[in-house]
């Protein structure tokens, strides 16, 4: 999750300041408002960082918590002595338990929600441009 992120960053940065460029190219207004992003990202940059790192802390926590769930309830729904066969898939390999099917398709929910917030002043920014563009018949 934490490449995720860094993978994020490191593509979305360059497209917020490539957005922020066109809007200077575009008049004094729009170029006014690119500086003011400018100086949001700044003052707000650290402060969602920090808050976007807790994220795997909080993710590693629910994978713990789905997984001991589900080895209590194996536990209690079983006898040791008889454990279920593990499903096979038709590639012949096991597939995996619900619980990590489960987390994994929490985790993907998560980066979309975080890719979804991180986009947001970007997407902003391309539609003051979209906004100024003149329209042809």
């Amino acid at each position: 999750y934490f490449r995720a992120q860094q993978a994020m960053e490191q593509t979305l940065t360059p497209l917020r300041e490539q957005a922020r460029a066109l809007l200077t190219r575009c008049g004094p207004t729009l170029a006014q408002l690119a500086a003011l992003d400018a100086a949001l990202a700044g003052a707000l940059t650290p402060r969602e960082q920090t808050l976007l790192a807790q994220l795997p802390v909080l993710l590693e926590k629910h994978h713990a918590r789905l997984r001991n769930a589900a080895t209590a309830s194996s536990a209690i729904s079983s006898p040791p002595h008889t454990p279920d066969p593990p499903a096979v898939r038709p590639s012949g390999r096991p597939a995996p338990p619900a619980w990590l099917t489960t987390f994994r398709h929490d985790m993907r929910r998560m980066l979309l929600a975080e890719l979804e917030l991180r986009l947001q002043p970007t997407l902003g920014l391309l539609d003051a441009v979209c906004g100024t563009a003149p329209v042809s018949a």
